[in-house]
């Protein structure tokens, strides 16, 4: 299970996250998300756990907990729920009918 970690301080690493989470069990894997102009945490991060359970226990005890003086939200991860915004965004109309551009380009090229 993908887990989403919110609200972290700069300053906690992911090996402390990993041992945080380990204590409920089995961690595949920890990311920190850093800003890739600065290099700067952006307070989220995310955990896999293989075993649901173990997962779910995880969230339950974690969740609004204290860690490195910070209150932080731990919660199942939605995965793609980041790109989910920027999938199938165009601009302009929605019903758009390509019969009207070739008008626009028959009108510009050849004229009324």
């Amino acid at each position: 299970m993908h887990i989403f970690v919110g609200n972290i301080v700069a300053d906690t690493s992911e090996n402390k996250i990993r041992e945080i989470f380990q204590s409920y069990g089995e961690v595949n894997s920890v990311e920190i998300v850093d800003d890739q102009k600065t290099n700067i945490h952006k307070k989220i991060g995310f955990i896999e756990m293989p075993r649901n359970n173990e997962a779910e226990y995880a969230i339950q005890k974690l969740n609004k907990s204290n860690i490195d003086g910070q209150i932080i939200q731990v919660n199942m991860a939605r995965i793609g729920a980041i790109d989910r915004r920027k999938k199938d965004r165009r601009g302009g109309r929605r019903n758009y009918d390509p019969s009207e551009r070739d008008k626009f380009y028959y009108i510009r090229d050849f004229g009324k």
